[in-house]
Order: C-alpha cells, then structure tokens, then sequence
C-alpha cells in the first residue's frame, strides 16, 4: 500500500510541475461534469455520501464526505496538525460554571451525529467513516486557571495548532478562568472535518440565548441553481465549452500561478518553508455602521453599489500593503516591480443545503476554494475598491467554487486522494493570504447562562489566515500568522485600522471606525 501512495505522489507531482501535461489530463474534466450530470450541489446525500449503514455489533456508520476524510487524514505530505475552527467567547466578568457549560451541550450531542462520533477506518474497505460512539462530556470540557489577559491570550496560542484526539468525538470546549480580573474565556474547538463555518453556526445558535433565554435561530440560505437545469442542445454546447475554460483557468490559477515572494509568503509547496504553531491577532474591532456608512458613500459616489466583501477586500489588500512597506520589502518598494507584484487572497466559499434534505443531520463540509488577486499596484483607496469588486463579480460569475468543487472530485475518481490533499496544498500555498468571513450575530447572545461580552474565530493553515466574525453591531477580523515569517503581527491591526480609516476618509465618512463597547449591546 505504502508503494502504491509513494506512485500516486510521484505521478501527481509530476502533473503538477508540467502544467501542459496537467491540462491534457484535465481534458477530461468537462466530460465527468455531464458524466455525473445528476450530482447536483443541492444533495449532499447523494454527493456527500451520508447515507447510515449497519456494521457488526449493532455499531452504525455513516461514510465520510471527500473534504472530511482528507481533513481527518492530513494534508500531504507534511505532519500539518488537523485544522480546528476554534470560537473564543470572551466573558468581561467570570465564564459560565463547568457544569453549566455540560448541561448547555447536551442537546448537541444529542442532536448532531458527528459529534458523538469518532473517525475510524473501515477494514473492509479501507475508507475513513464516522463511527458513533458513547459521548463522555467530562472529556470533552477541560478547566484550567491563568493570572491575567497575557495568559489567557498565550493560552490561545498554544492551542491553535493543536490536533484533537482520534480517541473521541472531534471536539472540545475549553473554559479558561482569569483569577487576576480582567477578561476570560471560553473556546470552542471543532475539527473541521465535523464541518464547514455554516455547520458550525448552525450548532452555535442551538447552543446559544438571546437576553431573554430564547433560541436564536439560524436561517440558512435558500438554494439557487449554478446552472440550468433543463438545458436545449445549444445550451448544454454552450455550457460545456463554459466549463471546460473555466476548468483549465483553475487549474492554472491554483496550480500553475505562484504569488510572488514577499516577506508574507515563503514560497509554494514543495518548497517553501513551513512553521507550526500559529500566533493570532485580534484587530480593532470595526464599527459596523461605519463599513455601512462606506457602502452608502460608494453608492452616492459611483452610483452601483459594493457588498460587505467587497469593502472588507479592499481593506486587506491595503493592510497588506501597507505591511510590505514597514518590512522595506524590496518587490513593493520598487515602483515598477510593485505593479507586478502577483499576491492573491484564497478565500472558502460555501454551498447552500437544502433544509428538506437535512433534516437528520445538517453537519457537512460543503465548500470550495475562490481566488481573487489582490489591488496591490493601485495607490488611490477608492479605485483600489473599485478593481476588489471587479475582481469579486468575476470570480461569482464564472462560479468558480463550483467547477473547483468539481475537479477536486474528478482528481479523486482518476488519481485518489492521495492526490486531492497533494493538489489541495499546493493550491493553498501558492497563495499569500486566505480569508473567510462567518455568519455572526447581530446582538449579543449568552452561553450556558452568562451573556458573551465578544466573540471571535481562528482558523490556522499553512498560509496567514483571516477569520471575519460580526458580532453585537462591529466586526472582528483575526489574523492567525506564522511567527517565524510575521514578526510583529500586533502591526497588522494597526495597519488594518488606518486602512478602514483610509477608505472612509477618501468617501468622506465622517466618525472613527474602531467600534466602541456600548454602541450596540441590548438584544431585541
């Protein structure tokens, strides 16, 4: 078997250092597409393979999805810990009782299949599957005291890059005890391979309040067609020859373009260099009225309008820029090697569910990855804003998560998954920032009985990670770096502030765009 894998990985890295050889084997993909016509996004019982099977011993299984399975088994070929979405509640007082905090999650384990399993390997197949188990919550819920804001934060650091035992459910909650005053927390680590950030919300509002004890329910967002469904002759032409261009633009984009080499990005695998574990920073908080108060300027200025996205795209791409010139880069510092700077954002795009299929377990890894090139040539803030939207109608246009989607899933019906995770971190590092924004909530929520004063997320990966998470009426952006390669990350959060201030300086907002404790707090 050991032969076998060894074979795999050498064919796919030779497919991938050959670009020309890649795209004749990539031919094939708009065939699979009409191949596996009746595999439609919207049924992830059929796509995800979900479906409960006995095993001996009045055991159940359920086979695991692709994306769950290669997250479970690691990316190639490097020991990368597993990735763990981690939620940081920060409580201004104490955090919720330990006991509070099991009877809260109770009906979640309950409920969601995946988190009372564990991850095994089948024998007779070889396939990982979820195997349920007997949920012990003492094991899940671990206590610990620090003496002060730094060791809470340190505590979060040193748990970022951690990888959850197999031996249990993929999951735990950490209750983090300030004895010194000052701020504490709880944070909620879930594997990913239980699922995507909209699985994740979906448990989050079962197990939160709002200020009167009600439930806080999670609308999940209707399903929309990527394509039509009953097509005429010309329009299945027309289609196929869409597909097969946007599939070879894919390719090259994740697995032919390489960013270019700056102080944040140190090159694309196999080489480049890998550090674990991760830092975070948590930036000044942004006023939510404020980004609304851009779109609205934008809006009067241009007459068309930007979504949040767009904004928040805008804002990164001159954080990092204004990185690269504190660090003295000397690409960026070089006006004509500056307009030729390659450095992309890759950012997780999720697929909606369909609610009448999920009705047992809404808990599935269900995204794909998009690209977007970063403004990074453009000095003027608004035009800088103008290409991020161009550049963010395109990649919606073209529907590039799903063709993505799509030949991750033909890579394993020809090469195996051996090459999916190969194909997966090399996309990955050939970018220089990720991004992905969580659905928040619009005022504060309580957790096992104690209102949350704050709310962030992490996500640690082999490249700079940003989590977006709105909450109580601002947004929070969480850098998570690499310390070796981000020497002063507290410089981002500044950085990122003059760039919100920037912006709205340019549109003539009037007011500051750090949010302030108290200006949206009371729940409705």
């Amino acid at each position: 078997m050991d032969s076998v894998t060894s074979a795999v990985t050498e064919i796919v890295a030779i497919l991938t250092s050959s670009p020309m050889l890649l795209f004749i084997v990539l031919l094939l993909v708009p065939g699979f597409f009409f191949w596996h016509r009746k595999r439609l996004p919207y049924d992830p019982i059929s796509d995800e393979n979900e479906g409960i099977q006995a095993i001996a011993a009045g055991v159940h299984h359920r086979a695991m999805s692709v994306p769950s399975a290669a997250l479970v088994e690691g990316q190639l070929p490097y020991p990368i810990p597993g990735l763990c979405i981690q939620a940081v509640m920060w409580f201004a007082k104490d955090v919720p009782a330990r006991e509070e905090v099991i009877t809260a999650l109770t009906p979640i384990t309950e409920k969601h299949y995946r988190y009372r399993a564990i991850a095994v390997r089948e024998t007779s197949s070889g396939n990982v599957v979820w195997a349920e188990t007997k949920v012990n919550l003492e094991r899940h819920v671990v206590e610990t005291t620090v003496t002060g804001e730094d060791e809470v934060q340190q505590y979060i650091n040193d748990h970022i890059s951690t990888k959850l035992s197999r031996d249990k459910p993929l999951w735990e909650v950490h209750i983090v005890h300030n004895r010194n005053g000052g701020k504490s927390v709880v944070v909620w680590y879930v594997d990913h391979a239980i699922g995507d950030g909209v699985s994740l919300m979906i448990v989050a509002h079962e197990a939160f309040r709002d200020a009167n004890g009600a439930d806080v329910p999670f609308v999940i967002p209707p399903k929309r067609p990527f394509f039509p469904t009953d097509m005429s002759f010309w329009q299945k032409l027309k289609y196929g020859a869409t597909a097969f261009w946007s599939s070879l633009k894919i390719v090259y984009i994740t697995q032919v373009l390489k960013d270019s080499s700056t102080v944040l990005h140190s090159g694309t695998f196999p080489n480049y260099v890998h550090h674990f574990p991760r830092v975070f920073i948590l930036a000044p908080a942004i006023s939510m009225e404020y980004l609304q108060k851009i779109r609205t300027a934008f809006l009067e200025s241009k007459g068309y309008k930007v979504t949040l996205n767009d904004v928040l795209f805008s804002i990164f791409t001159s954080t990092i820029r204004r990185y690269l010139l504190y660090r003295k880069d000397p690409r960026y510092l070089d006006e004509t090697s500056r307009k030729k700077l390659l450095l992309r954002i890759f950012m997780p795009l999720m697929f909606p569910r369909d609610p009448e299929l999920l009705s047992d377990d809404m808990l599935h890894n269900y995204w794909s990855m998009i690209s977007g090139k970063m403004a990074i040539g453009i000095d003027d803030a608004i035009e800088r804003l103008v290409e991020s939207k161009k550049v963010m109608d395109k990649i919606k246009s073209e529907n590039q998560a799903w063709h993505m989607r799509q030949i991750q899933l033909r890579c394993i019906d020809l090469l195996g998954y051996d090459a999916m995770r190969y194909i997966s971190i090399r996309a990955t590092t050939a970018h220089t920032l990720a991004w992905s924004n969580v659905p928040g909530f619009e005022h504060k929520v309580s957790f096992a009985g104690r209102v949350v004063d704050d709310m962030n997320f992490i996500l640690a990966v082999p490249i700079s990670y940003i989590t977006v998470f709105s909450y109580s009426g601002h947004v929070n952006a969480t850098w998570t770096v690499d310390p070796e390669l981000v020497t002063d990350r507290e410089k981002l959060g500044f950085f990122q502030n003059l760039s919100v201030k920037e912006l709205g300086d340019a549109l003539g907002v009037v007011g500051d765009p750090v949010w302030k404790e108290g200006e949206m707090t009371t729940v409705n």
